[in-house]
């Protein structure tokens, strides 16, 4: 069991959306994925403020992970 497991992106809930935000909800998930998923390599961590971007009149943020497999040939 690993009673740990996840990311603490709650602790961001009621932050201002600003890049200093940004960059911590990234580097959680930079953190979390080589923890608990280092069989991936992460490509890239894209975060958009839905609000700014004009994709939504509430204030929201759309986060997309890019990560591939580290070794293909060795799947369980």
């Amino acid at each position: 069991m690993l009673p740990n497991f996840g990311l603490r992106l709650r602790q961001f809930v009621f932050q201002p959306l600003d890049q200093f935000l940004f960059s911590e909800i990234a580097e959680e998930i930079s953190t979390g994925l080589a923890l608990y998923a280092p069989n991936l390599e992460l490509i890239k961590v894209r975060i958009v403020d839905l609000g700014e971007s004009g994709k939504s009149d509430l204030p929201g943020l759309q986060i997309t992970v890019t990560a591939k497999i580290k070794d293909e040939d060795n799947l369980v």
